[in-house]
């Protein structure tokens, strides 16, 4: 290196990088989720972050490895005895190299295989005396190179894996620190397919693959283009194929023209702070910018423009970041940053979704809201934004983002006191009038903060006709309109200081309906419109001074559907829509006396629609009392935004909705202030896998040879009766909101929609037979995965219904029908032998017809009294037959009688 050329080089840079870092902190930009104990994760200090192929979020904590679905976690951890669990619960890299094999290192426990297939882990340690064991069992750092050689980086070197034969081979680098340069943090890969590798107090080296030479870098005292410091905690290698370092002073960038490295100043707390932040992860997000994990908090490097951001915790601001003390980090598939904190777990942040900027109050902080309830708001010509809130009146330059109160106590006399600003309203003279609850109408010098009150006063009938202010219009001559609670409408003499009132009067139909007048607004074709809190609406003839009323009517479908009205605005085709208090929206249809309902039915956010504006495109953004929603009149949808989106709230308050001059929307509500522009609003697009996560049998999880996921069938038994599976669409930026929908195949063909809050289909006692359980699901803003995801079911039936037992059974009745059959014929030939023997004894003892009758009822057992009746023979005449057939026969009574003819059978 020549060092005449580099030293001079590396000071210019730094001069030039030092005067265009803009130190500003930036925490308000987005809104950080925490995830801590209380969530799930199973320890507070995370060291690594990774998402795998399949979607899921892992974490490496000094208590175990997490495995996370947006919902739940799965924890893996130590179990002595059992050499397939993970080998410690300090787990400090985490790697997914190209077949999906999860690699893990820890402290102390070696080298961990996780195969997503198996669901179990192989372990390599340390064996002393074993030169192709692992070189220690302290494994800080990964790397599967190009060629697909897998390095590890331990406290003892580094070491290549050959994964076929599982045997280590150590890689020897050159170093003039023996010792030193063996605790490896980082590898990384160069565009050329070298290696940096970087270590705890020896600097860095890089390794030629081909060769295996190695050249040193380290920390010269005399060089200022030499390493700041020799203990590196990471390497990052950006998509120009810079080498971007992370050291215990800051941040460095190798120059791959002069073989320096230059020094990036990082934002410093105060100006008195000169130690720069240690830096241990670096990432480069999908537009090139750089975000450091340091011992300050997270910090934003824009390259390009010489920029940089800081976000701190602020123990003041519950959105801030839950860290100072940063680990690790992690982009997702989705853009969403994962922030490892060293104290506070977890923060997640979509940094390319900030929908909604949000100013809120904040104590002790410069250039917050007074008051975080937000009734009013107003922009002057110039840029300025006027919020009111029940205790004063705030002024924000948004040039500078400077905030000016006026009111919040008692200030000098004639100036503006701690009032409710209920409405706000600049007339054609540059005039600021302010509504005020209970304080009268006011006339407010912006310079001087003095206010001239106009007030009820019921000695004087030109006074105004209530205290309390709802809103303000001017008409196109001039005239000022003011709306009351309780005191009608009221139109203000400039000339004269007096007020002509409209009252609503009970036997007056032309009379003005309801003298609660929330919302006053005049159309293009100069018509006044007037909305009241329970008399509906009402047209105003200035000619005559009598209303024309529209009011809600049960037996008219076409009516307005909502007496209660909040809001009204005239669109760009010239109609006129209306925001009620339990109706929703309503339209009334431009040339007629027709008014169209949008409710809670067709997807609006609620029926209270508090405040309506339109974009440039035609749509319509509706403040209501549960999110924000915009409409679109041609298609008739609806898109809701709630917190999750970054809205300050679900509840808004009505007159708290403006549209400035560029475009730009403010939105008030309970917690602050929201601003947007209407074109930056863009849906989520990351379109997120969807898996099954969970099996369960009578609420117990089943062990699988593979996890769920990876399994295509699943058998049950007839004791399998109650079965239940869980799913996840793996979107984190608000997992909460993603939609589900399901069905099982042979048992319906209906989806079953469900949402977040319930995902698991549960069903019990089936039928034996196939069935083919399918899941799909969408993302946060509703745009669904389409390709479902499927797991085979079969069900088997009771062992005697099984069709081995069924052919068992059949088998048996053949054979028994058999068995039968064969039984028959011999009986049948026993009973012809018997019979031929019969005969040829009846022949040879000449036996007659009559006396074979007898002896056949003999042998039945009939007495000679039966047999008399049944032959109708007279009982002395069977006696002698049966005297003589013994006698015939050779046998002296009945006994013997059947005895003989029992032989016969044999």
């Amino acid at each position: 290196m020549n060092h005449k050329i580099a030293r001079p080089i590396a000071c210019i840079a730094i001069l030039v990088l030092a005067l265009a870092l803009r130190l500003e902190p930036a925490a308000d930009e987005f809104d950080f989720v925490h995830i801590g104990r209380t969530e799930g994760l199973s320890q507070s200090t995370v060291y690594a972050i990774l998402q795998d192929r399949s979607g899921f979020m892992w974490f490496g904590t000094e208590n175990g490895l997490n495995r996370f679905d947006g919902y739940d976690f799965t924890v893996f951890q130590h179990v002595p005895g059992d050499p397939s669990s993970l080998s410690h619960n300090s787990v400090l890299k985490l790697y997914e190299d190209r077949q999906g094999i999860l690699w893990i290192g820890t402290l102390n426990g070696g080298l961990n295989r996780y195969d997503p297939q198996l669901g179990n882990f192989r372990n390599y340690r340390h064996i002393p005396g074993r030169d192709d064991s692992l070189s220690n069992d302290i494994v800080g750092a990964f790397h599967e190179d190009r060629d697909g050689t897998f390095w590890i980086g331990t406290d003892s070197g580094l070491t290549r894996l050959n994964r076929a034969s599982e045997r280590f081979t150590p890689q020897p680098l050159a170093t003039d620190r023996p010792g030193k340069s063996d605790h490896i943090h980082d590898i990384c890969e160069d565009h050329e397919g070298a290696l940096w590798i970087g270590t705890f107090g020896g600097g860095i080296s890089r390794l030629d693959r081909r060769t295996g030479r190695s050249v040193h870098f380290r920390h010269d005292p005399a060089d200022p283009a030499s390493l700041g410091d020799d203990h590196v905690y990471c390497l990052h290698i950006d998509r120009q194929g810079s080498l971007w370092i992370g050291t215990s002073m800051g941040l460095y960038r190798f120059d791959r023209i002069s073989r320096g490295f230059l020094h990036h100043p990082l934002p410093q707390r105060n100006g008195h702070d000169l130690k720069q932040p240690r830096v241990q992860a670096i990432r480069e997000d999908r537009d090139g910018r750089l975000w450091l994990g340091t011992s300050k908090g997270l910090m934003r490097l824009d390259v390009k423009s010489g920029t940089s951001d800081v976000f701190r915790n602020d123990p003041r601001d519950a959105k801030s970041p839950a860290f100072t003390y940063i680990q690790s980090l992690h982009e997702d598939r989705s853009g969403i940053m994962w922030v490892g904190s060293s104290e506070n777990g977890v923060c997640r942040f979509n940094q390319n979704r900030k929908l909604f900027s949000h100013l809120r109050s904040i104590p002790g902080r410069d250039n917050t809201l007074g008051n975080n309830v937000v009734v009013s708001l107003m922009e002057d010509p110039d840029g300025t934004l006027w919020i009111g809130t029940p205790r004063g009146l705030d002024k924000l330059d948004q040039k500078t983002g400077a905030i000016t109160h006026f009111g919040y106590g008692s200030g000098p006399p004639g100036t503006l006191g701690e009032v409710i600003v209920r409405c706000q309203y600049r007339d054609r003279e540059g005039n600021f009038w302010l509504g005020t609850d209970g304080n009268g109408l006011q006339l407010f010098d912006p310079d001087t903060g003095r206010v001239t009150v106009h007030r009820h006063d019921a000695r004087h009938p030109g006074s105004i006709s209530s205290d309390r202010i709802l809103d303000i219009c001017q008409d196109r001559t001039g005239m000022l309109w003011i709306g009351t609670y309780g005191g009608g409408l009221n139109r203000l003499d400039r000339a004269g200081g007096t007020f002509s009132h409209y009252r609503s009067s009970e036997n007056d139909p032309s009379s003005l309906s309801d003298d609660i007048v929330r919302v006053i607004l005049e159309d293009r074709s100069g018509t006044l419109w007037i909305g009241t809190y329970g008399g509906g609406l009402n047209r105003l003839d200035r000619r005559t001074g009598k209303f024309v009323r529209y009011r809600y009517d049960p037996a008219n479908p076409d009516s307005l559907n909502d007496d209660y009205i909040f809001c009204l605005h005239e669109d760009r085709e010239g109609s006129l829509w209306i925001g009620t208090l339990g109706g929703g929206l309503n339209k009334l249809e431009k040339g007629t006396e027709k008014f169209r309902h949008f409710t809670r039915g067709d997807g609006l956010a609620s029926n209270m629609v508090l405040g309506i504006l339109e974009d440039h495109g035609g749509d319509l953004w509706l403040t209501t009392n549960d999110g924000l929603s915009r409409f679109s009149p041609p298609t008739r949808r609806f898109r809701n935004y709630d917190e999750d989106d970054g809205l300050q709230d679900r509840e808004f308050n009505s007159g708290a909705c403006h549209q400035g001059r560029n475009g730009r929307m403010f939105v008030g509500g309970t917690n602050g202030l929201n601003s947007f522009f209407p074109q930056d609003i863009l849906d989520n697009t990351f379109v997120p896998p969807v898996l099954i996560t969970s099996f369960k049998v009578l609420n117990r999880e089943v062990k699988l040879p593979k996890p769920v996921w990876e399994t295509g069938e699943i058998v049950l038994h007839p004791r399998d009766y109650l079965f239940s599976l869980e799913f996840a669409a793996l979107d984190y930026s608000a997992p909460q909101k993603n939609q589900y929908a399901y069905k099982l195949e042979g048992l319906t063909e209906d989806w079953i929609e469900t949402d977040a809050r319930h995902r698991m289909a549960s069903f019990s006692r089936l039928p034996a037979g196939k069935y083919v359980f399918r899941v799909k699901g969408s993302n946060s803003d509703g745009l669904w995965n389409e390709q479902e995801t499927s797991l085979v079911i079969r069900v088997r039936g009771p062992w005697w219904k099984s069709w081995w037992f069924l052919l068992v059974l059949a088998g048996a009745a053949v054979l028994m029908s058999y068995e039968l059959s064969r039984t028959r014929i011999r009986r049948l030939a026993a009973r012809i032998r018997t019979e031929e023997a019969m005969e040829q004894l009846f022949a040879k003892c000449a036996i007659s017809p009559r006396e074979r009758e007898i002896v056949m009822l003999l042998l039945k057992g009939l007495s000679n009294k039966e047999i008399g009746e049944k032959l109708y023979i007279e009982l002395s005449t069977v006696k002698i037959h049966v005297h003589h057939i013994l006698k015939k026969l050779g046998v002296g009574n009945r006994t013997q009688l059947v005895r003989l003819f029992q032989n016969l059978k044999t």
